[in-house]
């Protein structure tokens, strides 16, 4: 089947093919969220590719298989991206978090950060500063990882600063807990 469709099948026809498996998967219980992030993106059928995407990754993850959910969020924000007012923007921060925090675990910090900053952006750009907040403290982690003390203290002092403006217990804790790590480390 996949050297009859990636090789005698011209595009157009294998995104429908695909769009029609998926379609065929989505329908049985219980669902196989691999093969239906899979074909959903091979379809182009962006909001698809990124829900299912996102639940292999979560899935995936859950089950400690940290490379293939790393795979699956990188696809997953792909598809968002790709997808555009389709998804909502909490959902793309959240794809955003989930991907970087995949990073850090499996100790690519630089791919975090870059990560971390972009979701940053999109939380600046969206007027979010909940999901900005959550952003610094997750970069600060990060940058104190990459073992950038001074960058990662101002993140913090940013992270604290306009934690302290959101009326939310939690997220004040997130932004002292980066500082304190920081103090820990010194």
């Amino acid at each position: 089947i996949n050297h009859v469709l990636y090789t005698d099948v011209i595009a157009r026809r294998r995104k429908r093919l695909h769009a029609q498996i998926a379609g065929q998967f989505e329908g049985q219980e219980p669902h196989d969220i691999d093969a239906l992030a899979h074909h959903f993106y091979e379809a182009e059928a962006w909001a698809k590719a990124f829900q299912y995407g996102s639940a292999a990754g979560e899935e995936a993850a859950g089950n400690f298989a940290n490379n293939r959910a790393l795979g699956l969020y990188q696809q997953a924000l792909e598809a968002a991206q790709r997808a555009g007012k389709e998804i909502e923007p909490r959902q793309l921060l959240a794809a955003y978090e989930r991907l970087g925090s995949a990073y850090n675990f499996l100790d690519r910090h630089q791919e975090a950060e870059i990560t971390f900053s972009r979701m940053r952006d999109t939380a600046q750009g969206l007027n979010d500063l909940e999901a900005d907040v959550r952003a610094l403290t997750l970069l600060a982690r990060t940058r104190l990882w990459l073992y950038q003390l001074d960058v990662a203290e101002q993140t913090a002092q940013e992270a604290l600063q306009k934690g302290e403006q959101i009326d939310d217990p939690r997220l004040l804790v997130r932004s002292l807990e980066s500082l304190i790590r920081l103090l820990i480390y010194d």
